[in-house]
């Protein structure tokens, strides 16, 4: 303690022992009456100015802290100077409440800190379920999965102009055959999907048998993986082509002639599939309906790759012309008929011929 004279008054309680001004002048009890007076009294200093922190101390009843503490109290006030009411700014403290107050120490809030989080975890056992704050509506959000949808549909529309790029004439083949037998393709998109591990399994046993193929387990493995990749997106963009294609055909345009007819096709036929989705971003904070819309465009989604998935199977990758074994080739449209008529030359006329 800082004295108003400029001295000071160190008083420490330490191992068993009471000093002042580091002369040991008494003993204490660890954890008896005097040590948690004194703790208390300390832990309130903060509150208090130094008169009141000197007459607090002062005013300290050694009878209810035990037979030790009137040597080492006396010690203590001794070495303070003293205090007259008329020099505190207001009340004076009330020494009793202070001592027996719980003194604020590293154990005591420990001890506060357990009991805060027993009664957290109490009250929030008692609370019923309440959705996460994630689920209310947020604008930022929103235009994430606005972001997302618009993306994914610039994504599948580059990769349906590189199919209609590379291989027209594979991708017209799968979506005449999801034209032509849309249930079968779905059903054999089906009962194919449950195959596919253990195909893959076959093929990896296949190869350990042998001593070359056991070297190209791995590749075979991302081939397999890229393979039944190519053939769900491919037939997926089979479906887009045959849904665009029906849109254009019942809204009366279809009389294009140029070589991008099937590609508008294909970018309409994304556009009509993916609108599922523009519900599920809309609504999606709302609870249940945001649940239900979820799950019916992730349904309709699935039923729509496991068609084309079953159309590519069929029609052997757009090997082989739509399932059935038709007699003859549909007809290609015209946007595939690039050649020029070339005329007729009139043939010379042999030699001897009048």
């Amino acid at each position: 303690m800082d004295l108003s004279d400029g001295s000071q008054v160190t008083v420490s309680f330490t191992g068993g022992a009471v000093t002042v001004n580091d002369d040991q002048v008494g003993t204490y009890l660890s954890g008896g009456p005097l040590e948690r007076a004194w703790r208390a009294v300390l832990s309130k200093a903060g509150d208090l100015s130094t008169p009141e922190l000197v007459f607090a101390l002062r005013s300290l009843p050694a009878g209810p802290l035990g037979p030790e503490a009137a040597e080492s109290m006396a010690a203590i006030t001794s070495a303070l100077p003293p205090v007259n009411r008329s020099a505190l700014t207001g009340p004076p403290p009330d020494v009793g409440a202070l001592a027996n107050a719980v003194p604020v120490n590293l154990d005591s809030i420990n001890e506060m800190a357990r009991q805060i989080s027993r009664d957290v975890a109490r009250e929030m056992a008692r609370q019923p379920f309440r959705d996460a704050p994630g689920s209310a509506f947020s604008l930022s959000r929103m235009a994430t999965d606005v972001a997302g949808l618009f993306g994914t549909l610039v994504a599948l529309a580059s990769l349906g102009f590189g199919a209609l790029f590379f291989v027209p004439q594979r991708l017209e083949v799968v979506a005449d055959t999801v034209r032509r037998s849309p249930i079968r393709s779905f059903f054999a998109g089906l009962f194919a999907q449950p195959l596919l591990l253990p195909a893959l399994v076959t093929l990896i046993i296949g190869l350990v048998l042998t001593i070359v193929g056991l070297l190209v387990v791995p590749v075979a493995i991302v081939a397999f993986v890229l393979a039944v990749g190519a053939a769900l997106v491919g037939g997926y963009l089979a479906v887009a082509r045959v849904v665009g294609e029906i849109y254009v055909r019942r809204r009366g345009n279809g009389t294009y002639t140029s070589g991008w007819a099937t590609y508008r096709y294909l970018v309409y036929g994304l556009v009509g599939l993916l609108m599922i989705w523009a519900p599920v971003v809309l609504l999606r904070s709302i609870p249940v309906a945001g649940t239900i819309l979820f799950i019916t465009a992730l349904v309709f989604t699935w039923a729509m790759a496991t068609t084309g998935f079953g159309a590519t199977i069929l029609s052997k990758a757009g090997g082989g012309w739509a399932f059935g074994s038709p007699t003859s080739r549909p007809e290609l449209s015209a946007e595939y008929l690039w050649s020029t008529p070339v005329p007729a030359q009139q043939a010379e006329a042999r030699k001897g011929d009048a």
